[in-house]
Formats: structure tokens, C-alpha cells, sequence
């Protein structure tokens, strides 16, 4: 996710509430990188 990130120039404070939401944290607990993608663009696009 990491690489994730850097890719699309996200800062540490948009990375921060990210890897804040319940939802982000479930899906890389699952090693789903696919769905904690799609969380992160939700997030930060206010969904």
C-alpha cells in the first residue's frame, strides 16, 4: 500500500486518515490490497 500511496502523491496527513478509518484497517488485515485501494480513494474523496 505503500507504494500505493507515493503513486498517487498522497501526503502523510491523507495517508494518516486512511489508515485511520475501521474499514482500511479490516481489509489490510485481510491482505486484501484490491479493497483497502478502493477504501482509500473513498475516503479521501469524502464518500
Amino acid at each position: 500500500m505503500d507504494l500505493f500511496f507515493v503513486r498517487n502523491c498522497y501526503s502523510e496527513k491523507e495517508r494518516e486518515k486512511v489508515k485511520a478509518a475501521p474499514a482500511y484497517r479490516l481489509a489490510m488485515e485481510q491482505h486484501d490490497a484490491i479493497q483497502a485501494q478502493e477504501i482509500a480513494t473513498q475516503v479521501l474523496e469524502g464518500k
